[in-house]
């Protein structure tokens, strides 16, 4: 791959504008090969002509040049316009084609976006060098931006896509909850004595409650109140975690109330908790996690109605 291949690789998607002064520092083989290597090659004759040149290719084509090469003189006078040009585009990429002399003013002229420079007498492998450096890093630059705004246009889908899965998610939630209300409703006609089971599973086992606290029964008492006190918010903390896709949490959170169901020997809401645990680890189906979460707060709800009679007693 020669030389010409190698800018072209870079220069080939990109536009250059040519300044030149009375004088210029391009011959016919330096515009040529600016011709071949660029996509479009835009020619200004003075800085004036240049600057009115620079506002209409972008009323034009609605994008600026990507690179200007000029051999107009780095003087004090000409500052301002190619200052004009870097303020309105800080990208904007400026190579000067100078003298010796100005080589040590360089630093000066970085910020007025003079980035690369050529040395007269203009040699062809100077030209190649600097053309070819400075279309890579535009290139590169380019197609950074391109990937960051693409990457924006895909959190910002994946942003909508998650706001309506949540939105289908609550009004399946919003059912679930709806349904078991009704069925929790006839369960209590059916059921009076609902403190002692359901589904056929006990919601206390007082009897084992007390042996684990050696058989102090106002312990039990005071463990179970403190158990109804603290995990009562435990079920908006799970919806709140799965709307956010936060399964650790989740996990942790049914993991907590598992450990505690059993120690008040509560196997209901342990059996669901232990469930509710399993599924948020592996990240299982999100309708049957709310599920789960809203038999768990009905269960917890009835399981602390029964603790009230429990302590009155």
């Amino acid at each position: 791959m020669d030389i010409i291949e190698k800018i072209s690789v870079f220069s080939s998607k990109l536009t250059i504008q040519y300044i030149h002064s009375d004088s210029p520092a391009l011959d016919i083989n330096r515009m040529l090969d600016l011709k071949r290597l660029f996509s479009k090659v835009y020619v200004s004759s003075h800085l004036e002509n240049g600057w009115q040149d620079y506002h209409k290719i972008f009323v034009e084509t609605k994008k600026y040049p990507d690179i200007i090469i000029t051999d107009i003189a780095l003087q004090k006078k000409n500052m301002n316009i190619f200052q004009k040009i870097f303020q309105e585009n800080k990208n904007q990429v400026i190579i000067a084609i100078s003298d010796f002399s100005e080589k040590e003013f360089l630093a000066n002229y970085i910020d007025v976006g003079i980035a690369y420079m050529m040395l007269k007498p203009l040699e062809l492998a100077q030209f190649n060098n600097v053309i070819y450096r400075a279309s890579e890093f535009v290139f590169h630059r380019k197609w950074d931006q391109k990937r960051l705004q693409q990457r924006d246009r895909e959190v910002e889908l994946l942003k909508k896509e998650l706001k309506e899965m949540r939105s289908d998610l609550n009004y399946s939630m919003e059912i679930i909850e709806d349904l078991m209300n009704k069925a929790l409703i006839e369960n209590n006609k059916a059921n009076t004595a609902s403190c002692d089971s359901i589904e056929n599973i006990s919601l206390i086992d007082h009897d084992d409650g007390i042996t684990r606290m050696g058989g102090d029964e106002e312990l039990y008492k005071e463990l179970l109140e403190g158990f109804c006190q603290y995990y009562k918010d435990t079920a908006v903390k799970m919806k709140q975690a799965l709307e956010e896709m936060n399964f650790d949490e989740l996990a942790s959170l049914a993991h907590g109330v598992k450990g505690a169901s059993g120690n008040i020997s509560a196997k209901y809401l342990f059996d669901i908790a232990k469930e509710l645990e399993t599924t948020a680890r592996e990240e299982g189906s999100k309708f049957r996690l709310f599920f789960l979460i809203v038999k768990f707060k009905k269960a917890f709800n009835e399981l602390c109605s029964c603790v009230d009679k429990i302590i009155k007693n």
